[in-house]
């Protein structure tokens, strides 16, 4: 019977950034997809609340032809790219040294992030708690849905590629 450990030994943990921004790249887009495909169906899943939090954040009202840039869909979407990579990169960093199943660490990952969204970011811009104000129960599960597919796909694409 396969183990559910990596199987590479301790010494040998170490940090590919390469396999890092292959998983994060690829997972994200998949993420990305399940998102816009729930949009088609209407079914409000998100609304970029960590940009909106670091907009209000800055506090100063941006030049207008910064703020359409910055609030426009292809900017949202990069952005969504950068943070979904660079979560990915960090969970190489970190947790992928661990010597542990990947599902764990993956699920560990997502559930962190998604609390750490939905008790301080959502509700800090006034969504409420995993952005109840704004999110039906539908939009609500298959945004957790996509976020835990996003970190376990990224979690074993990273271990399997470094």
């Amino acid at each position: 019977m396969p183990s559910i450990y990596p199987a590479y030994p301790p010494t040998e943990r170490t940090f590919s950034f390469q396999a890092a921004l292959l998983a994060g790249l690829l997972s994200i887009v998949v993420n990305t997809t399940l998102l816009i495909v729930a949009d088609h169906f209407h079914i409000v899943t998100a609304r970029g609340g960590l940009l909106t939090l670091l907009l209000d954040l800055i506090g100063a009202p941006l030049p207008s032809w910064l703020a359409s840039w910055v609030t426009s869909w292809p900017f949202r979407q990069l952005f969504h790219v950068a943070v979904g990579v660079a979560m990915i990169v960090i969970y190489a960093a970190t947790l992928a040294r661990l010597y542990a199943p990947v599902i764990a660490k993956g699920l560990f990952s997502a559930a962190l992030v998604w609390l750490v969204n939905a008790a301080v970011i959502l509700p800090a811009i006034g969504q409420g708690f995993a952005g109840a104000k704004m999110l039906s129960p539908l939009g609500m599960t298959l945004f957790g849905a996509a976020h835990t597919l996003f970190f376990l796909m990224g979690a074993v694409l990273y271990e399997r590629w470094r």
